[in-house]
């Protein structure tokens, strides 16, 4: 696949082509959760997302959450994101969430 970089201005500022993929590899995930505290527009709101791995996923690195266009999260420190599951392995440390 290529990756091309553009300005504001659809000018090419950088790019890759012809870069390898990954193989896609399928993964047993079941039960999406989304539940929020609160809906009322323009105030905070705590967010929890959840997903059941139906087997082990033992090459999985990441996890990206992504809002819907509009809402902005309000993580400021890695501790502000909780891992609830005991058995969900992290990355050594405390800096295991990317909040920006």
């Amino acid at each position: 696949f290529n990756v091309i970089l553009q300005d504001q201005y659809s000018k090419v500022v950088d790019a890759a082509y012809a870069v390898a993929g990954e193989e896609i590899v399928s993964i047993r995930v079941e039960s999406p959760t989304l539940a929020w505290s609160r809906a009322d527009p323009g105030q905070p709101t705590m967010i929890t997302v959840g997903i059941t791995f139906s087997q082990d996923t033992a090459n999985l690195q990441a996890l990206l959450i992504m809002l819907p266009d509009l809402f902005q999260h309000d993580v400021q420190i890695p501790i502000d994101v909780q891992n609830l599951n005991s058995r969900f392995p992290l990355a050594a440390g405390t800096e295991w969430a990317d909040t920006s």
